[in-house]
């Protein structure tokens, strides 16, 4: 249902879209400007470095005397957070805002095994295993469920053995019975 913002929401947006415009332009500013100063910053410091043997923290405080020297109050200044932002970008420029991509965790990689090599019919057979070998709590169950719904089916052994659902198992297993009396 769609209805027309109150007088209040209107007003409230009108004065929002003016400056949510203007960030909107700065942050795409700043997007395409760091990207040419992070480098530039860097090799500053590298020179700075080799030239006076002092620390990361030390050259940030000649950009900005008002950086404090002790661990804690330099760790949350603003200026200090930016040069190590700057320094990721250059350190680590594969990862979005400079920011480690880390691998996969290892939730995901279990809820890719079992995707991988639990039948689809024997999935809920499985979690209910998983949850009284783990004794997790429903909620974590519930997320690792998730998981193993979003995770990819990967090749885990070259001819992809997946485990053989218990019906499929009890089938042959029977057969084989069978067979083995039949023969005596």
């Amino acid at each position: 249902m769609t209805t027309a913002p109150s007088r209040r929401l209107a007003a409230l947006l009108a004065t929002l879209r003016a400056d949510f415009s203007e960030i909107t332009a700065t942050l795409k500013a700043l997007s395409v400007r760091r990207v040419h100063f992070a480098p530039a910053f860097m090799k500053a410091y590298g020179i700075w470095q080799k030239e006076t043997g002092r620390t990361f923290v030390a050259f940030v405080q000649q950009l900005d005397s008002t950086v404090p020297a002790d661990k804690d109050g330099y760790t949350n200044h603003p200026a200090f957070q930016t040069a190590c932002y700057l320094r990721r970008l250059v350190e680590a420029p594969e990862t979005r805002a400079g920011s480690r991509k880390s691998a996969m965790s290892p939730l995901d990689l279990a809820a890719t095994v079992v995707r991988s090599t639990v039948p689809p019919d024997d999935l809920d057979f499985a979690l209910s295993q998983i949850k009284h070998v783990t004794r997790w709590h429903a909620r974590d169950m519930e997320r690792f469920r998730v998981r193993v719904a979003r995770a990819r089916t990967v090749a885990l052994l070259p001819h992809q053995p997946r485990l053989v659902s218990r019906a499929a198992h009890a089938a042959r297993q029977l057969a084989a019975d069978r067979s083995s009396h039949a023969s005596h």
